[in-house]
């Protein structure tokens, strides 16, 4: 504000206008002191109590966005991306986690347990960690991870991390001895799949 605020005559009070800028950080609730220190009238005087704290209230949000994802089981690794919303002044860190969808731990990929990811805190800021399948030669559906975010650190701000994400590992085997890989021919593309059997070979 300016340097002075003008008294109307006959009144005991003033109204001082403070014009709060708007952004989207998620920052914390700040505050502006605003102080009396002087009169251009020498029958007026600034009393003791001259000092007023203005509290500026944060209505902004950030949360942490995963993107559900897929990949072939036997393509290795597969990339899951995070995503910050919005800034987090200071920046955090954050655990990720997988457990079983469909999928099995061990057996289909590999789990993750607590991965750590550090956000600097900038707009649309983007991290990201890998899924590791476990290939194999079993004839099965396309099967599922589930990966979650847990153990928010380095910040006393809000930041939304209930998000989760679906990571599929696509089935890339067939059947050698089905109508549709015959049809195909994929036994000319697959050594595996040898005329008249009926396992399960990788599809190329």
């Amino acid at each position: 504000i300016g340097n002075s605020v003008l008294m109307p005559a006959n009144s005991s009070t003033v109204t001082i206008p403070i014009d709060v800028i708007a952004d989207s950080s998620l920052e914390g609730n700040e505050n502006v002191q605003i102080t009396l220190t002087g009169t251009d009238d020498t029958d007026v005087t600034v009393g003791a109590s001259n000092t007023a704290t203005i509290d500026i209230i944060d209505n902004d949000n950030a949360l942490v966005i995963l993107t559900d994802t897929s990949g072939n089981e036997d393509a290795g690794p597969i990339t899951v991306t995070a995503t910050l919303s919005n800034p987090v002044q200071g920046g955090f860190t954050v655990d990720v986690s997988t457990a079983n969808g469909s999928a099995t731990a061990g057996t289909d990929y590999n789990a993750i347990n607590g991965q750590t990811l550090v956000f600097s805190g900038t707009n649309n800021e983007t991290q990201t960690f890998q899924i590791s399948p476990i290939a194999d030669t079993d004839l099965e559906g396309d099967e599922t991870v589930i990966v979650s975010l847990s153990n928010l650190q380095a910040t006393s701000l809000p930041v939304n991390i209930t998000d989760s994400a679906i990571v599929t590992l696509l089935n890339d085997e067939v059947d050698c001895g089905s109508a549709a890989a015959v049809d195909f021919n994929i036994q000319t593309y697959d050594s595996s799949c040898l005329n008249g059997t009926s396992g399960a070979a990788s599809a190329f």
